[in-house]
């Protein structure tokens, strides 16, 4: 009888969970998130700009993952959790 695989879910599930991902639109950054909406973690990306979060979310959301772009100045994380706090309607976006 050979044992099942654990599986990245079972591992590291996140279900539940919201992931706050700054700089994180290209390379090794872009493969964390795609690790962590494979966990199955609400993403927030944040982005200097919105277009860029926003592209990466509306990819990450048209494969059943949920996600959304913020564009905020990741120096002022006030700034940053305002933004979130407003954009996705919870009082508290992390978890």
């Amino acid at each position: 009888m050979s044992k099942q695989r654990p599986t990245l879910q079972s591992t590291f599930g996140l279900h539940g969970k919201v992931a706050l991902l700054t700089g994180r639109t290209g390379g090794i950054g872009r493969a964390m998130v795609e690790l962590f909406a494979a966990a199955g973690a609400a993403l927030v990306l944040t982005s200097n700009e919105r277009k860029a979060g926003g592209e990466l979310a509306a990819q990450l959301c048209s494969r059943e993952s949920n996600a959304m772009g913020v564009a905020c100045d990741v120096r002022d994380m006030s700034q940053q959790m305002e933004n979130i706090r407003r954009e996705s309607n919870r009082g508290d976006p992390l978890a």
